[in-house]
């Protein structure tokens, strides 16, 4: 089983909400994987010690098994609006309240495209590329072409600052993620493994059932 139609989502994933408007950009997340293997966190808050970032409430999501744990958590000490999430059950609270996120390639991509979240995207494994092809595709995402690095990093801030400004593209890379993921993988997949071929009917349990 494979495409978009079988993509698997914690059960937490059924309040879906659509961004659909040109809603002004306050709430950003930052999530790299638990462990951010690369060490991109450190670069992205060396770019958000720039003025133009300090009007965003950032939240950074890292578990505390990450070896840069307590480096980046002395970093983030030193910046007012940005704050630090560890171990937490998962992503679906912090991405509902999002307007925008930056992260990896990962299996946290479809829960963005869930929620229409528009996102930059950064390949940290080879493993990302069949899922960095798809949001290429389907124009549902914005793709950093290069690994962040301090080489590139002053290109990386000019290039993340007018992509936020640019609200009307922002606004069509959430609206072309609406049809892509609808949650209803797990049930697919489910199905599938069953045997059921028919259409599942619910009906009103009563304490007497």
């Amino acid at each position: 089983l494979h495409g978009l139609k079988y993509i698997l989502l914690e059960k937490c994933y059924t309040k879906k909400t659509f961004y659909v408007t040109e809603k002004k950009i306050q709430e950003i997340m930052l999530f790299i994987g638990t462990s951010d293997t690369k060490n991109i966190i450190p670069l992205f808050l060396e770019i958000f010690k720039d003025d133009y970032f300090k009007i965003f409430n950032i939240n950074v999501v890292l578990s505390e098994v990450s070896l840069n744990h307590k480096k980046i958590k002395h970093l983030i000490s030193k910046l007012s609006n940005v704050n630090l999430y560890t171990n937490l059950p998962n992503l679906n609270d912090l991405i509902q309240k999002s307007d925008f996120i930056i992260g990896a390639g990962g299996t946290n991509t479809w829960e963005r495209i869930y929620y229409n979240k528009p996102s930059l995207v950064i390949k940290t494994a080879d493993n990302q590329e069949i899922v960095i092809k798809a949001l290429k595709e389907k124009n549902a995402a914005f793709i950093q072409k290069e690994l962040p690095t301090q080489n590139n990093l002053k290109d990386l801030q000019k290039n993340l600052k007018d992509l936020i400004e640019n609200k009307k593209v922002i606004h069509k890379i959430a609206k072309n993620s609406i049809t892509l993921v609808d949650g209803f993988g797990r049930s697919r997949v489910a199905f599938k493994l069953l045997g059921l071929t028919s259409k599942l009917i619910l009906k009103t349990a009563y304490q007497q059932n």
